[in-house]
């Protein structure tokens, strides 16, 4: 039967192709790479938040504040692009009281919250900006973030330093063995990120071995300033396949 014989063709082909697959010997690793970096910009988010019984009066109280805060980040050199109000929160406030044996809520005020975010470039500058806003009026500060403004390069050059890491922890697992270590067969990218210099890294998804590179990046020195912001790691950890050649 014509279709009987295409059948049993196919299958005789196939045989070989998977004995071929169950017989490729593969090594798979992982490498990962930290490159450490002096920031040069610092983002501090402050908060402003002021409360009472009239809305406008507090709001009009807020507002203030927000202007004041932002004329301390312009006379430490932040330039307007670079100051952000970036949200606004109106929410009534209530009170329990009794009444003929009930708890019943009253409106006692109104709080307006609002926060500005300012990136400064300028780090000698950051303990004044700090302790300014502050005293402006700021009473609260959701963050202060170190970054880098040449993340992009330093990114690449985790990721080619952790494809190495790999390769090199392949190829010396290849050797204890005795076998020669053949083209790579799969590439994967687990992570880029970036963060303090002694922070919590990437952590590790799967199963294998992790070949690691830690290297200084280019950055400018910390300034004169009480505060010193140390180092930021950018890192990159990446997953090869690699087959062992016969």
């Amino acid at each position: 039967m014509p279709h009987a014989a295409l059948l049993l063709a196919l299958l005789l082909l196939a045989a070989p192709l998977s004995a071929q697959d169950a017989r490729r010997r593969t090594v798979s690793v992982s490498g990962d790479a930290q490159v450490l970096v002096v920031p040069d910009e610092v983002v501090l988010r402050f908060g402003v938040e002021t409360l009472d019984a009239d809305l406008a009066t507090a709001a009009a109280a807020n507002e203030a504040t927000v202007e004041a805060v932002t004329r301390v980040a312009r006379r430490a050199g932040v330039p307007a692009e670079r100051i952000q109000t970036d949200y606004l929160n109106l929410e009534p406030q209530y009170a329990s009281t009794e009444r003929q044996n009930r708890y019943v809520p009253v409106l006692y005020g109104y709080r307006v919250r609002r926060s500005i975010v300012v990136t400064l470039r300028d780090l000698d500058r950051f303990d004044a900006l700090l302790r300014d806003a502050v005293a402006a009026g700021a009473n609260q500060v959701h963050g202060v973030e170190f970054r880098t403004t040449d993340l992009r390069r330093h990114r690449d050059e985790a990721r080619v330093r952790a494809i190495g890491a790999a390769r090199e922890k392949a190829e010396a697992l290849a050797v204890e063995l005795g076998q020669t270590l053949g083209p790579p067969l799969s590439i994967t990218e687990d992570g880029l990120g970036w963060g303090s210099g002694y922070g919590s890294g990437w952590g590790v998804g799967q199963t294998g071995m992790a070949q690691n590179v830690i290297v200084e990046g280019a950055g400018s020195p910390p300034g004169d300033g009480a505060t010193s912001p140390g180092q930021i790691s950018v890192r990159a950890r990446i997953s090869v396949v690699f087959a062992l050649a016969d």
